[in-house]
């Protein structure tokens, strides 16, 4: 198993500056994916947000329905419990201090601790 992000995501968060709920979505996919998977992923998150800007109501019965009739809310953990806590190291302070351009995190071992 993989600990890069590969594939869509949608995230629906309370609106900081109107009431409502702003929808943000987005993909990332390694270089050597299939074309005809990454399509359909992104044909999915368009898809959504469509429905999502134009069908919001029936959206929501439809998700009231399957709560209602199924255990969907008892597999959906909260993201508090996988809540990743991030405490720089001095290698990579040192590097931070000595690069002007991107760093490859993916290099260092974290030290925090998983919540």
């Amino acid at each position: 198993m993989t600990d890069k992000f590969i594939g869509a995501f949608i995230e629906l968060t309370p609106s900081e500056e109107e009431e409502g709920i702003d929808l943000r979505f987005g993909w990332e996919f390694p270089d050597n994916m299939d074309p005809d998977i990454e399509d359909t992923f992104k044909s999915l998150v368009a898809g959504i947000f469509g429905l999502m800007s134009s069908q919001e109501q029936q959206i929501i019965a439809i998700g009231e329905i399957v709560r209602n009739i199924s255990a969907f809310d008892d597999g959906i953990h909260s993201v508090g419990e996988t809540e990743i806590v991030f405490t720089a190291d001095d290698a990579l302070m040192d590097e931070l201090d000595n690069s002007a351009t991107v760093i490859d995190i993916n290099k260092f071992k974290p030290k925090g601790s998983v919540h």
